[in-house]
């Protein structure tokens, strides 16, 4: 889910392409399948060497001889900054398609991409030195957009269902994962928010930080007399095991709430208050069915992931950042 797509700028070079007719079928289709109209936006797209990638594409974009094409190439930049994650740089400034290649296959290195698309010549001569290469002319082949899930029923396994949240846990400055069941014992969700916030702390020192949050159900019955003593033992169990995902140095906030029913991942960056401080600007959203415990057996029946649209995840976000929380339980941080 949230596919991470590279490609290199000369995919926009209309002196690269050996068809312009199917070539122009190929971008109109990157559109079509990456931004679809009335569905989530199933991708996210690498801005090589540091945002360097889309000055790049965007200065090919200008040269198209044909303003028809010009055009497309034009709107479908547009839609893709939308979609763009920041990538460091790697190795020698690129000066072509094949040095824009050996970067995404080093930046791939680092951390994993689902496709880096080369022009069908450049293709041919890098295709030895990464499995997830792939020229512009699959595009339009059904194959090409085969495991670009929007939805999906993923398999029982903690590790799999948390590899298929990377986009989120690799570039998302802050990530909050909210689930009703994850209470710090051994077979609830806990193992699942413990996966979650390990793969997100252990992005590359050269991405970004992420500030991570935990989402979690209070006990119920907050005016019965044993509330305080029940409280106490789940934020103790929380932050016990909670701690076992985290290192010196890194923190996890605890949010407490008096009835969740859903499970969702919300992920996105910060942007700074005129008055100091950070604000989250959601980007991602994933809607969780179900999340795999340890003692789930094999057969267990499917459960229905999917990618949430741009208004759920500014609901969610909404809902989540929102004052609507037990005044008498605040916030609480986990340290390493």
């Amino acid at each position: 889910m949230l596919a991470e797509i590279a490609f290199t700028p000369a995919i926009f070079d209309d002196t690269l392409q050996s068809n312009a007719e199917e070539w122009s079928e190929q971008i109109r289709e990157l559109g079509a399948a990456m931004f679809p109209k009335t569905a989530a936006c199933p991708v996210v797209v690498s801005n090589l060497y540091h945002g360097s990638w889309q000055h790049e594409a965007a200065e090919i974009i200008k040269a198209i001889a044909n303003p028809n094409d010009r055009v497309r190439c034009q709107s479908l930049l547009d839609k893709i900054d939308r979609a763009f994650v920041s990538r460091p740089s790697k190795l020698e400034w690129p000066t072509n398609e094949d040095g824009w290649g050996k970067v995404a296959i080093a930046s791939h290195a680092d951390v994993p991409m689902d496709r880096i698309v080369f022009t069908d010549s450049c293709h041919g001569r890098l295709i030895g030195e990464c499995e997830e290469i792939r020229s512009l002319g699959e595009v339009t082949d059904a194959g090409f957009w085969h495991g670009v899930p929007r939805d999906g029923s993923p398999r029982f396994d903690i590790a799999y269902q948390v590899g298929l949240l990377r986009a989120l846990t690799m570039h998302s400055q802050f990530l909050w994962f909210a689930s009703p069941h994850v209470r710090g014992t051994n077979d609830d969700e806990t193992d699942f928010a413990i996966a979650l916030i390990r793969k997100a702390f252990d992005r590359p020192t050269s991405f970004s930080k992420v500030v991570v949050e935990v989402h979690a159900e209070a006990p119920d019955r907050p005016n019965n007399a044993d509330f305080a003593s029940r409280l106490s033992k789940l934020q103790g169990n929380l932050a016990t095991r909670l701690r076992e995902a985290l290192r010196s140095g890194e923190s996890v906030q605890v949010v407490m709430w008096p009835k969740l029913l859903d499970r969702v991942v919300i992920g996105g960056t910060h942007s700074a208050l005129s008055g100091g401080g950070k604000a989250t600007s959601p980007r991602w959203g994933v809607y969780l069915g179900h999340v795999a415990r340890r003692v789930d057996p094999p057969s267990i029946p499917p459960t229905g992931w999917h990618i949430l649209m741009p208004n759920a995840i500014r609901r969610w976000h909404d809902l989540l950042s929102s004052a609507n929380r037990i005044s008498c339980v605040p916030p609480f941080t986990v340290d390493g």
